[in-house]
């Protein structure tokens, strides 16, 4: 997989003059926009297309130790050797992928599912995380669609996002993994400060258009949300040690949420019309 600009120069350098179609995996982490929302800013128009912004930093993971990894510069080498008529690349811009052993399992749904798998019904997010909307892309479609490319002329020299036409909310993905494995959740709906996660006040969105693909080639994906949805979970199931490092709210923050929960049901947040149940403590002690 070519992470770097120079990983896409050696690639320029094998396969210059040949016919072979060079398939590279970029990122949403390429866009401005998805950097603008991990530094906590709302200033984007969605959806996202392929000609968007791209990140106004180098090495944009340099300072977490990522050293010289940058889909764009990766992407440009790769697309200027196209022009040259030296490669035949089309390279794809994946969503947040989800499903059975992707890397980041844990990252996507795990807090819902494990949530699922210890039975437990009380379910804290805070205002903005309930409602936050990414473009998702289950495993096996994202797999599929870059296996539909392959020997496809059209595809040759595009840039294409990746994933599922339709976005839901976070609140939303919780219902389906419950509605999945006949699980009911009570959401507790908290101010960010009372649950915490950084830039928990800005809204946490980021939605891609992947139209393009599918337009250009006829792509449907094979596997149903529902699915999708019942696939993932299962894997949880029959692979319990990937959720063992997700962190359950019901045990690990219920001490920092009481407090807030003691002083948020009188005073000025119970003047602006913000209200919280006030049976809240006592369910969660009893987690």
């Amino acid at each position: 997989m070519a992470l770097t600009e120079q990983h896409a120069k050696e690639l320029v350098s094998v396969f210059e003059g040949t016919k072979t179609q060079l398939i590279a995996l970029s990122s949403a982490d390429c866009y401005e926009a998805l950097r603008a929302v991990n530094r906590g800013e709302d200033r984007a128009d969605f959806p996202i297309r392929e000609d968007a912004e791209l990140s106004s930093t180098k090495h944009y993971y340099k300072s977490m130790g990522g050293g010289d990894y940058d889909k764009n510069l990766m992407t440009a080498v790769l697309m200027d050797a196209f022009k040259e008529g030296k490669v035949s690349p089309t390279v794809f811009r994946l969503p947040m992928v989800y499903g059975p052993g992707d890397h980041q399992y844990a990252n996507r749904h795990g807090e819902i599912i494990r949530h699922i798998v210890d039975k437990q019904a009380d379910l804290v997010m805070n205002t903005a995380d309930q409602s936050s909307l990414f473009t998702y892309g289950y495993v096996e479609n994202i797999a599929a669609a870059v296996v539909h490319s392959f020997g496809l002329p059209q595809t040759i020299g595009q840039i294409y996002n990746l994933g599922e036409p339709d976005v839901r909310t976070k609140r939303r993905w919780a219902d389906l993994y419950a509605e999945n494995a006949g699980h009911h959740f009570t959401y507790h709906i908290l101010p960010p400060e009372a649950v915490g996660g950084g830039f928990a006040e800005a809204p946490q969105n980021f939605i891609m258009d992947t139209s393009k693909f599918r337009n250009d080639t006829g792509f449907k994906e094979p596997v149903s949300l529902d699915e999708a949805i019942k696939r993932t979970y299962d894997w949880a199931i029959q692979h319990p040690e990937c959720l063992k490092d997700v962190p359950c709210h019901c045990r690990d923050k219920t001490p920092a949420v009481l407090p807030v929960l003691t002083t948020a049901t009188t005073g000025p947040r119970r003047e602006a019309g913000l209200s919280f149940p006030v049976d809240l403590n006592r369910k969660l002690h009893h987690h």
